[in-house]
């Protein structure tokens, strides 16, 4: 049996030490298991090392802004149907706009597209 010796790392240290592991240099922005793993692999640990690093990777700006999605935070289309003209519309606001051509400076414009004829009006 091969016993292994680590350094404990103190308290102050952790947020250092998980920001190198993780997006350090050598880090990737790997998911907590293998950024636990390149800490023990550089002889360092403290009680709640797991604890520490799933929290530090779950709220890592990086990963949250570029990480895959699960399949919990996905929204699943449904095509909405119409069977009948002018019978369901979506409504949008558009602005605003650079530079208002309206004499009283409106700078909004609200739209409403028919979802079977993709007719289009236009309220100003």
């Amino acid at each position: 049996r091969v016993e292994v010796l680590r350094w404990r790392v103190l308290e102050h240290e952790h947020e250092a030490i998980m920001e190198e592991a993780h997006g350090g240099i050598i880090g990737g922005h790997y998911a907590e298991d293998a950024t636990v793993r390149k800490i023990l692999m550089d002889g360092l640990w403290w009680d709640i090392l797991y604890k520490n690093t799933k929290e530090y990777v779950k709220a890592c700006d990086h990963c949250q802004c570029h990480g895959e999605l699960g399949t919990r935070d996905e929204m699943h289309l449904r095509p909405i149907a119409s069977a009948e003209p002018f019978e369901k519309w979506v409504i949008d606001f558009v602005g605003p706009i650079s530079q208002p051509t309206h004499k009283n400076g409106m700078s909004y414009i609200i739209t409403g597209t028919n979802y079977l004829t993709h007719w289009v009006e236009v309220i100003k």
